[in-house]
């Protein structure tokens, strides 16, 4: 194994210990620390053995296993950030109609 493997084990499971340590003071849900448990794992398993992304890329029709990483990544980016706005959006709302409530009754 080359020292960039040895890096990155280290940093996977330090990421994984934070999820768990974050599920268990709940601080995330378990889908959420299910999906990032998944998603560590297949960043482990994309490091650990770089031709399985090769492999995967020839089944969808992909030119290089480092393309479809990008792919997946840009993809998974997207999604989060979207997820986030909504969820912003909806504490904006939240917020809004609070400060609402409490300014019609300070008026009373």
């Amino acid at each position: 194994m080359s020292p960039i493997q040895y890096l990155l084990l280290s940093f996977f499971i330090y990421a994984i210990a934070k999820v768990v340590g974050r599920y268990r003071s709940a601080e995330l849900l378990a889908g959420w620390a299910i999906f990032w448990i998944l998603f560590w794992l297949s960043a482990g398993v994309a490091v650990f053995l770089p031709e399985s992304t090769s492999y995967l890329a020839q089944l969808v029709k992909v030119g290089r296993g480092s393309d479809l990483v990008i792919y997946a990544a840009l993809a998974t980016i997207f999604f989060l950030i979207f997820k986030l706005i909504v969820k912003l959006e909806k504490i904006n709302k939240e917020i809004t109609n609070v400060i609402r409530k409490e300014a019609l009754n300070d008026k009373k």
